[in-house]
């Protein structure tokens, strides 16, 4: 099961509040769920909270997304244009 964590705190009303107890309190009771049931937790939305997310992988969640393809597409093309663009003329 992957919990999308800005969905989640969308449909919790709580828009951004990735510290909220909450949403600690949502993957405590998932990863125990699933565990019950021989599943797994994937943690998504949380790329740029690397601490965050290693939070619940202590807690037993198994999955870390890091990204999405089009975010990996555009820091690749942005890398590269920059290497362009200092290219000396002479």
């Amino acid at each position: 099961m992957l919990m999308g964590t800005n969905d989640l705190l969308a449909d919790m009303g709580l828009p951004g509040q990735f510290e909220h107890e909450r949403v600690r309190e949502a993957y405590a009771r998932t990863i125990a769920a699933c565990r019950k049931h021989g599943k797994h937790v994937g943690v998504g939305g949380l790329a740029t909270r690397p601490k965050l997310a290693a939070e619940f992988v202590r807690m037993g969640a198994r999955y870390v997304s890091t990204g999405t393809d089009l975010a990996f597409l555009l820091a690749e093309s942005t890398a590269r244009a920059k290497q362009v663009h200092e290219i000396a003329l002479r």
